[in-house]
């Protein structure tokens, strides 16, 4: 027995620091278990997605601080342009729609132009001064030519023959020295004539004005164009210019509206109203009142269960205010971006 105890006695002397290291690796280990299992959680964990968004033909500066909250970092690369103004989104990447996690980088070409004209006010003026004007335009000492485009006539017992009632684009507005203006001009006290006005490429706030003068129903279709220089201009008209009218016929025409995200300070917009079904018939008109004078872009007879359509040129924010038989049915607003 003595010497089996003297035996096992060295042996137990020697076990017993070994298995303190062996506890000792395998609380190491146990926690190099558990930190790398945090590291990978972490690592692994889902970023938050954002959606892109639509960005092209905005303005840089408009769009950048959005983009920044949603924790997109914008990475911004100049393209020099003559017809456009300066700080403008042209391209995007990713795409708008694009589902990226949060953090990622998004590139963008914004253009970068120094030929931005702002546009003098040519309502009260005669056709003559007005291109005079168009004509002389300054800037950074450079002179520039706008030229007009489509000039139509309108009958005015109010304002004289060849004075200018009515411009687009409106005063104030900046734009390419390549871009047209388009004009409305009295015809002075005479006899209307009951023919229909040639209004195609025509902007629909003066052919609306043109043809309510002329005392005729006014139908739009709207379509939508990639074409920023088809915005808000008329693209077909039935009747065909020229063709006799009779009174209170209806002229329906097709409106190209190039969507923008947002709603910059002067803009085309796309009113579209279903009329409820439990609506009597009526004299619908919607009622505009913006930074330009108040006016009514839509008159129609219509009945409960129709869709009023139509397409109007603002300044600045709107109030929009349904009627029927000049009773308040309905009043729609539009803000400015705030920016």
């Amino acid at each position: 027995m003595e010497k089996d105890q003297q035996f096992n006695e060295p042996k137990l002397k020697y076990l017993k620091p070994a298995g303190k290291i062996i506890l000792v690796m395998f609380l190491l280990f146990s926690l190099f278990l558990f930190v790398s299992t945090i590291m990978i959680i972490i690592r692994t964990k889902p970023a938050k997605s954002v959606k892109m968004p639509d960005i092209v033909g905005q303005r840089f500066s408009d769009i950048s601080n959005g983009l920044i909250r949603d924790g997109l970092k914008p990475d911004v690369r100049f393209h020099e342009t003559f017809n456009v103004e300066s700080g403008v989104v042209l391209k995007q990447h990713p795409e708008s729609g694009t589902i990226i996690p949060e953090g990622n980088t998004v590139k963008l070409t914004v253009s970068r132009s120094g030929y931005l004209l702002e546009l003098p006010n040519l309502v009260g003026k005669s056709l003559p001064v007005a291109k005079n004007s168009l004509r002389n335009l300054h800037y950074r000492g450079r002179n520039f030519t706008i030229v007009t485009g489509v000039i139509s006539y309108v009958p005015s017992e109010k304002v004289p023959e060849s004075i200018i009632i009515a411009q687009s684009p409106k005063s104030g507005e900046r734009i390419a020295p390549d871009c047209r203006v388009n004009l409305l001009i009295s015809a002075g006290d005479v006899k209307d004539e009951r023919d229909m006005p040639d209004v195609v490429n025509q902007s629909i706030d003066i052919a609306y004005d043109l043809l309510a003068a002329k005392k005729l129903n006014v139908t739009q279709e709207i379509v939508e164009t990639w074409d920023k220089s088809l915005n808000g201009l008329v693209t077909e008209q039935s009747p065909a210019p020229r063709a006799p009218l009779a009174n209170n016929a209806t002229v329906r025409l097709k409106v190209a509206i190039y969507p923008v995200e947002g709603h910059p300070y002067y803009a085309y917009e796309k009113i579209q109203y279903k009329i409820p079904a439990s609506y009597s018939d009526g004299r619908f008109e919607a009622y505009i009142e913006d930074d330009a004078q108040k006016r009514i872009c839509f008159s129609e007879n219509m009945k409960g269960g129709q869709q009023i359509n139509f397409v109007f040129h603002r300044s600045g924010k709107a109030k929009i205010t349904i009627m029927r038989d000049k009773e308040i049915l309905t009043v729609m607003g539009i803000n400015v971006r705030d920016y």
